[in-house]
């Protein structure tokens, strides 16, 4: 345990340090889904699962900049030559397709505009006026005016579905390829007139043009080709397995391809000279784990993963070696005591304890103490959380992977298995005057006393989600509706175990939160639409809660979301949507200060709210001034760090602070990360 004395961190919270950017080195959470390199400032760009773009530092692999540019992956990627600025599609497979351009230097949005489908293609003309995309229609080409989004009135008439498309140097005329046919045809862009054509084979997919512009490599089948892109003819082919994807060297003109097999996913690299294609076998490279994404570029080899790790290979290197990987352990859950802080990730408990989060009539609480204590998880998989007066923290693994259920005590500092057998996995567990409601997959309902933990009552009913206690209407219920007939919301009797319908019509409700005060229940739930389904957020009130009001809908199903309410200040707070998290006060919806995270558990505690982001951070805000505070980290080495909205850090060791880098905004003041550092003096 450290107890640490934090002189005026206060006024350090909201103070302004518009020179200030720290950034953490950690890869993407989940699958790398693209890389491309800007050859202007050096620097590469990465798309992910994880709905960030992040730009790296080529040199020495730190983050330089880390765009949360949507909630969904993010599948397509493009830089614009001579500027910071990138294109990103991002998807969520079935309802939401976006475009979004980027600029990376000053991190600010330039334009967008919604997709009806995955462009099969997208791209910049070579000097950055064009940026174009191809869909899989028989109109199949859209040119946009890459400075402002504007759609431009070139290629409108169809032709066919095109998989490739490159504008010339001159940005004078574009060359298409249709893999129904194998056509390439060149047009003047502006006019469309048709120039040339020539017959290609059909059915090439990862097409590229090679450095001398004559020549495209596309792979059919296991086969690799090159093509003459003037007059079609095949002039090279190779036998290479099956390829998930391909990059070509600009510079160099090398043929990058990544291969999936029984033995694992590799990398192979090929040479085109005087219409043959050369294997370098010296370049061949194993990937750890499933390929995702692949760049060559200037001699240099990165592979991106779908576990978010990058790594690179020089022509001096004997192997790939990682670049950058997860260096944050994901928090999954908090608790809280009186004024401790209760942080699970897949590895550790970490407990902090301060009067930071303790009750104060402060909307920035003075931190004078903070005392540090980290346990072993003694379920090794993320967990989510929750306390019982303060005396118990129970400690769950909520992806289905065990039924077990953890016990902490934070006087003793001990933990100890729960002793009753539970016959599946845990989805929620809730306090409830004087017993625990522990709510499992099978959709049993245990009322459970925490001092003998037998059942004071069992209730078990198909397609239960979520459960809450309340103080006039017993235990309220939300589940999955089996058929019209029946409600996606329950009351149950807790003494009698009888069951009565509350009146609902969403199909189904997967989270409940109860303003004791108020008297009022608050629902997220799922309704169809005309367009298919959209995710509401409801109050209800009444003697049978039959009174019901939308206080916010979001076209699509965000079952990510969640509720918290707090009584003492009548506030209900939402992560529903894309807008950050919802503040509802009985009259109006506001907003708590944007942050670059996408929250996906909220929380509120004292003075202070807290959430759990989709890429396992932790932000904190003030409740009454609704400002961001701070994220914190935790590593995967056991250390963790605080960054706060000024650009300040704290980290609980040199091994955090080695997973931080410094980048100066204004050139003026060359500060670097050791000025910023908040030193705090040991008490002995």
């Amino acid at each position: 345990m450290r107890n640490i004395v934090l002189s005026a961190i206060a006024c350090l919270l909201v103070a302004t340090i518009a020179e200030a950017r720290i950034t953490v080195t950690t890869s993407h959470t989940g699958s790398v889904n693209q890389i491309v390199y800007d050859n202007n400032d050096n620097v590469l760009l990465t798309a992910g699962a994880d709905g960030k773009v992040k730009v790296w530092r080529q040199t020495d692999g730190a983050v330089m900049h880390s765009f949360q540019v949507a909630t969904v992956p993010v599948v397509l990627l493009a830089h614009r030559p001579g500027s910071t600025q990138f294109a990103s599609v991002s998807t969520d497979g079935t309802s939401t397709f976006r475009l979004s351009v980027w600029d990376w230097q000053t991190e600010q949005l330039v334009f967008e505009r919604e997709l009806t489908e995955v462009p099969l293609f997208l791209g910049y003309s070579p000097g950055g006026t064009y940026l174009l995309f191809t869909k899989p229609q028989f109109s199949s080409v859209t040119v946009l005016s890459a400075a402002n989004g504007r759609e431009l009135p070139y290629l409108r008439r169809g032709f066919g579905i095109v998989s490739y498309a490159v504008v010339s140097g001159s940005e004078k005329r574009i060359m298409t390829y249709i893999p129904a046919t194998g056509t390439i045809t060149y047009y003047d862009i502006s006019t469309g007139r048709e120039i040339q054509s020539a017959q290609a084979p059909p059915g090439l997919e990862h097409l590229s043009l090679l450095p001398s512009k004559r020549y495209a490599a596309g792979v059919r089948g296991n086969t690799l080709y090159v093509v003459d892109v003037l007059q079609g003819e095949t002039r090279a082919t190779a036998a290479v397995g099956r390829v998930t994807s391909l990059s070509v060297d600009e510079d160099q003109g090398r043929i990058a391809l990544g291969t999936s097999g029984d033995g694992g996913d590799e990398i192979h690299v090929y040479n085109y000279s005087n219409g043959s294609l050369f294997r370098l076998p010296y370049l061949d490279s194993r990937v750890t784990g499933s390929l995702s994404s692949l760049l060559v570029w200037n001699g240099t080899l990165f592979a991106g993963a779908k576990d978010g790790t990058l790594y690179k290979r020089a022509d001096s290197d004997n192997a790939l070696t990682e670049y950058a990987g997860a260096t944050v352990s994901p928090v999954s859950g908090i608790a809280f005591g009186e004024d401790t802080l209760f942080l699970a990730t897949p590895e550790s408990v970490l407990g902090l304890t301060s009067d930071f989060f303790a009750p104060s009539n402060s909307a920035i609480p003075d931190i004078t103490r903070l005392d540090e204590r980290s346990l072993r998880n003694p379920l090794g998989q993320p967990a989510r959380m929750a306390s019982y007066l303060d005396q118990t923290i129970f400690l769950w693994n909520y992806t289905g992977r065990t039924n077990s259920v953890f016990l902490y005590n934070p006087t003793t500092h001990t933990f100890s298995r729960f002793p009753q057998t539970l016959t599946s996995p845990i989805l929620s567990i809730r306090p409830y005057d004087g017993v625990v409601l522990m709510l499992q997959a099978d959709g049993t309902l245990r009322a459970v006393n925490p001092s003998t933990f037998e059942a004071d009552f069992t209730y078990t009913a198909l397609g239960l989600e979520t459960v809450v206690g309340t103080d006039t209407h017993g235990i309220i219920a939300g589940k999955n509706r089996a058929n019209t007939f029946e409600s996606s919301l329950i009351r149950i009797n807790p003494e009698t175990e009888e069951t009565v319908r509350v009146p609902n019509d969403n199909f189904i409700v997967f989270d409940l939160a109860y303003d004791e005060r108020e008297d009022t229940l608050y629902s997220l739930g799922l309704e169809k639409t005309d367009g298919g389904s959209r995710t509401t957020f409801d109050l209800h009130r009444g003697r049978d809660l039959e009174s019901k009001r939308l206080i916010l809908g979001v076209d699509g199903e965000d079952l990510n979301a969640n509720i918290a309410v707090d009584s003492a200040d009548d506030l209900v707070y939402t992560t529903l949507g894309s807008s950050g998290v919802y503040v509802w006060d009985g009259r109006q919806l506001r907003t708590l200060a944007d942050i670059n995270h996408i929250p996906h558990y909220v929380y509120s505690h004292n003075q202070l709210v807290f959430t759990l982001n989709m890429d396992g951070t932790l932000s904190v805000w003030s409740k009454e001034t609704r400002e961001h505070l701070m994220d914190v980290y935790v590593f995967r080495d056991g250390s963790w760090a605080a960054i706060t909205a000024s650009g300040q850090f704290y980290a609980s060791s040199n091994e955090a602070e080695r997973h931080l880098t410094y980048f100066p905004q204004r050139r003026v003041f060359q500060r670097s990360l050791n000025d910023l550092r908040l030193s705090l003096p040991m008490i002995n």
